[in-house]
């Protein structure tokens, strides 16, 4: 592969172009650049925004608070991503498993915890 165009976008990336000359973009991205703990499903991404970027506001809009308020962010989001991984189910039920729970809602099976009535003498 050879440079053929450069283009100067102020990024640290290249244009370099293939047989097709479709142009492909090396530069900083990577699959070493996630945040730690990840990756991340979407309700996890949004209940650590809604934790942390009011913080981050309060913290930037109100400078003598210190740093309590964004250590207290850092741990509520932590504890509520580790919630999350833990009850949140990893994939969707199999058809089978939705099968099963819808017969069991429609036709559920009547059981009794007491002893059945026997006839007195």
């Amino acid at each position: 592969m050879t440079v053929q165009n450069e283009v100067h976008t102020g990024e640290p990336a290249k244009v370099f172009t293939g047989i097709r000359d479709v142009p492909i973009y090396a530069g900083e991205s990577s699959t070493g650049n996630r945040l730690p703990g990840g990756p991340y499903r979407a309700p996890e991404l949004i209940a650590i925004g809604m934790i942390v970027l009011p913080a981050l506001w309060w913290f930037r809009t109100h400078e003598g608070t210190g740093f309590g308020v964004l250590g207290g962010a850092v741990v509520a989001a932590v504890l509520v991503t580790v919630i999350l991984r833990m009850v949140l189910p990893k994939r969707r039920p199999s058809l089978s498993a939705r099968v099963s729970f819808a017969l069991t809602t429609i036709l559920p099976k009547h059981a009794c915890a007491a002893r059945p009535r026997t006839k007195e003498r």
